[in-house]
């Protein structure tokens, strides 16, 4: 149906450059408006029907362990209050954590207020 009615919307185009009577030319290029906006939408819905999804999406066992899983509760998850993990510096030595290089910052600041030269 989508390649008549393009066919008829082209043939009215052809036939508008012929006609000679300003009557049919006003009715040909309402058949070109009709039968172009028939087509752009039998297209469209060709087009969108071949892109939609047929059938189930889920099957209903698949659907049912979801459900399942659901009704079960949340899983669980480790306490918000737990130690995190010291963090390692990527830069310095194995083993090297963000403490110990404040515990050196606050020698060296202590070492320049008392008046020494700080170590390195």
């Amino acid at each position: 149906m989508r390649w008549i009615l393009l066919l008829a919307s082209l043939t009215c185009a052809g036939l508008f450059f012929t006609i000679d009577s300003p009557g049919l030319l006003a009715l040909d290029m309402l058949g070109i408006f009709v039968f172009g906006i028939g087509a752009v939408f039998a297209f469209a819905a060709a087009r969108i029907d071949d892109q939609s999804r047929s059938g189930d999406l889920i099957s209903v066992s698949e659907l049912a362990e979801i459900r399942r899983r659901a009704a079960a509760g949340p899983a669980p998850q480790a306490p918000r209050n737990a130690p995190a993990a010291p963090v390692r510096l990527t830069d310095e030595p194995d083993g090297a954590s963000i403490e110990g290089a404040i515990d050196g910052l606050r020698r060296r600041a202590a070492a320049r207020r008392d008046g020494a030269t700080p170590e390195a």
